[in-house]
């Protein structure tokens, strides 16, 4: 039986963002708490989630100002729900719902990553920098 996988725009629980995170390596590198995590999806312009039942197993959102500049960030699925199209439907979503606002998509991603973006109708148009 194929997992019935549920898109919506609900934020989830600081304890399922921090565990979202853990599972994909994201924190503790990140140094932030449940709290500031959620905080920082609360501050989303646009979130959209993948559920498989209550486990929280993708998940995108931009920052945006909502005229000018739109950054996609904290594009993630879940290892075991990898190869299954739930990254390209998020991907998909992020995107109209930028372009229903006349708006584009801008991101970094990883060098691995770009042929997967690319196929989306992604370009590369800028080195990323950060600071250590």
């Amino acid at each position: 039986m194929e997992a019935i996988i549920v898109y919506n725009n609900n934020l989830p629980e600081s304890t399922q963002i921090y565990q979202f995170y853990l599972a994909l390596g994201w924190e503790p590198e990140l140094g932030k708490t449940p709290e500031q995590l959620f905080k920082a999806m609360q501050g989303s312009w646009y979130l959209i989630c993948a559920w498989h039942g209550e486990t929280l197993i993708g998940m995108a959102r931009v920052v945006s100002d909502g005229y000018l500049n739109t950054y996609l960030c904290g594009l993630g699925v879940l290892h075991d729900y990898r190869h299954q199209g739930i990254g390209t439907k998020l991907t998909q979503m992020v995107i109209k719902a930028c372009e229903d606002e006349g708006l584009k998509p801008q991101f970094f991603c990883e060098e691995h990553l770009i042929p997967f973006y690319e196929k989306m109708g992604f370009s590369h148009f800028a080195a990323g920098m950060k600071k250590d």
